[in-house]
């Protein structure tokens, strides 16, 4: 017994510590007796003999064929175990142990067929060989993708996967104009899976958008001429919005449109929450240049409509922007929004109107001889004619910029005004004046004489007649002169004119309502100089009337009547 087991143990301690242990308890049978190997001692076991039962072949090949694939199975899971570890920490090392672990999975399955070649036929061979290559075609290593706890599936290489969150990001940025990146960082963990559950890099990408954009949210965009104004939760608030705008503008008139110049888009998307704004942000950048709404203040006396024409708007942008504001009741240092001068959003009105207008009259002059020159005698007053008129008329913000006549119906003719022209010279005598040696009454009309001169006026005798008619009534030139002086008199005499008629006579006319006149210049006898009227110190309409012989003056009725 000590000689067999000297034996047994040299034989084992060729082999490797592994295999010894594996084979430390096979039974082995010495004639009668059965004993348990456990190296380095033999311990016999007791009891009889089991009865062995004779095995064929094929059952010994297959004992062969399990341990095999059990060996083959555990050496893949730790290859598949170490490699998952070194997959992204070391590719280059991944690569050579993958060769290494695939040549010696090669050389043990060449082992394992030189072992079994002497139990199993041919045809065994060729199944087992179809078998692996069906194993292998039907599997294959792929990278299992967990995106924020949620599994995205299985994919054949993280390349793959890359490829898809680039084009997702770039899809999700289409769509709501700006730059989107995904703040999710992926986890990656090695698998072996069947070939059909591997996932297209397309549809990965469209779920990764899909769920981007879920994360983002909706909202409805206002777009004015293609560019994006901002963002609301609400349509129907962004639509209102809109129609408050348009609404000073209407006036209920037939035939009237009010409607946005601008092209004006609502779209449901996805958006950045950088263009969320309120409504009423909305609204003031809509009716602003691209420059922002300023505050304006209020100035003395200023009205709605002065504003407006100083900063050349119109005052319905001012009151859009400024819906609770009192127009009639501005109060100074107010301050009030007010918009740019091109806002973004322009309200275009088309009106058809009809109404009545003037129709000019003609002014015909012919010469007289009969008047002076520089004389105007109008024989026929003119009379503007009337025609009613309907148009199309074209308004921006409430501005007229373009007015189309469709129709004209005459209602009244014109009268055309007739005038004489003066042709006669003003003559100058030998000694250089220009009297005609007779005067005239100054008010053609007639008049009331009011105050005649030599009157007491409690300091000073009266130096003049006053002579009273209605307001503008027309004053003449009692004799041809030079006007010495036409204007306003400080001396509180008014508007008033003098003229030098030569041989040392002059006349004044004095509180004026306006003079006709001009300094320095020659009027004929009874030429219109001016119009009554109360200028100065005076209290009443009214002439005075005044004539002076070599600077003093003298009694007018000594030389005109009425």
């Amino acid at each position: 017994m000590a000689r067999h087991s000297a034996k047994l143990l040299k034989k084992y301690e060729k082999r490797r510590p592994a295999a010894q242990a594996a084979h430390a308890g096979k039974r082995r049978r010495r004639k009668k007796k059965v004993y348990y190997l456990s190296y380095p001692a033999l311990s016999p076991l007791p009891g009889p003999k089991p009865a062995e039962k004779k095995r064929g072949v094929l059952y010994r090949a297959g004992q062969y064929i399990g341990n095999a694939f059990s060996k083959l199975s555990a050496k893949t899971a730790d290859a598949v175990s170490v490699l998952r570890g070194e997959l992204y920490e070391d590719p280059a090392s991944f690569l050579r142990k993958t060769g290494y672990h695939i040549g010696r999975g090669f050389g043990g399955v060449g082992r394992f067929f030189s072992r079994i070649s002497r139990f199993v036929l041919l045809p065994l061979s060729v199944m087992m060989v179809i078998a692996a290559a069906a194993l292998f075609s039907a599997y294959t290593i792929g990278v299992k993708v967990t995106l924020d706890g949620e599994t995205i599936g299985y994919m054949a290489d993280v390349a793959s996967f890359e490829q898809a969150q680039s084009g997702a990001e770039q899809i999700v940025s289409a769509r709501i104009n700006d730059s989107y990146k995904l703040d999710v960082q992926p986890v990656y963990s090695v698998a072996l899976v069947p070939r059909s559950e591997l996932v297209e890099t397309e549809t990965v990408q469209e779920y990764i958008a899909e769920i981007s954009t879920d994360r983002l949210g909706k909202s409805y965009a206002l777009y004015v001429d293609g560019q994006l104004v901002g963002t609301y939760a609400r349509k129907s608030a962004i639509e209102e919005m809109l129609e408050n705008i348009k609404r000073p503008y209407v006036t209920g008139e037939a035939n009237e449109t009010v409607d946005f110049l601008n092209d004006v888009q609502i779209q449901y998307g996805v958006y950045s929450e950088e263009f969320e704004l309120t409504l009423k942000e909305m609204r003031n950048r809509l009716l602003s240049s691209d420059s922002p709404v300023v505050e304006y203040s209020v100035k003395q006396d200023e009205d709605l409509e002065t504003i407006a024409r100083s900063l050349n708007v119109d005052d319905k942008l001012i009151l859009n922007l400024n819906p609770e504001l009192d127009a009639d009741n501005l109060s100074s240092g107010e301050r009030i929004l007010v918009p740019g001068s091109d806002p973004l959003l322009n309200v275009v009105i088309r009106r058809t109107v009809s109404y009545e207008e003037e129709i000019p009259y003609e002014v015909k002059s012919s010469q007289s001889a009969d008047l002076w020159e520089g004389m105007e005698q109008v024989v026929t007053t003119g009379e503007p004619g009337l025609r009613r008129v309907t148009a199309d008329i074209l308004l921006i913000n409430g501005v007229e910029t373009d007015r189309e006549i469709q129709h004209t119906e005459t209602v009244q003719e014109p009268v055309t005004e007739i005038r004489l022209v003066g042709t006669k010279q003003i003559p100058i005598g030998e000694d250089g004046s220009y009297s005609t040696g007779s005067m005239i009454w100054p008010v053609p009309s007639g008049g009331l004489v009011t105050g005649r001169f030599g009157d007491w006026r409690g300091t000073h005798a009266h130096t003049a007649l006053d002579i009273a008619d209605s307001y503008n009534t027309t004053l003449v030139a009692t004799d041809s002169g030079r006007v010495i002086t036409a204007g306003w008199n400080e001396g509180g005499y008014g508007y008033n004119v003098w003229i030098d008629h030569g041989n040392g006579f002059t006349s004044r006319y004095s509180h004026c309502s306006a003079v006709l006149v001009e300094t320095g210049q020659l009027v004929g006898q009874g030429q219109p100089i001016a119009y009554m009227g109360m200028t100065g110190n005076a209290t009443g309409i009214h002439v005075h009337f005044e004539i002076q012989y070599n600077g003093e003056v003298v009694d007018p009725e000594l030389f005109v009547s009425p």
